[in-house]
């Protein structure tokens, strides 16, 4: 077994199972301390010009989904 964290569009359990593939044993609200989300990622193009990332930011939170998977 393992943990995910998810954040961004892969909070919605619908995307996680149709778009990521993964079916979660369990999901649960989470925070992550100490960091903070960033739009740092260059997407492909016009439509999705960006996508989320996570950086170190002391004392900064993101909230998201804890996701167990197998």
């Amino acid at each position: 077994m393992a943990f995910y964290f998810a954040y961004g569009s892969n909070m919605s359990n619908d995307y996680f199972r149709n778009v990521r593939k993964m079916t979660p044993i369990s999901s649960n609200p989470a925070v992550l301390n100490d960091y903070r989300l960033v739009m740092n990622l260059k997407g492909p193009n016009f439509v999705e010009p960006s996508f989320a990332n996570i950086c170190y930011d002391n004392g900064a939170r993101v909230e998201g989904v804890l996701h167990e998977i197998a």
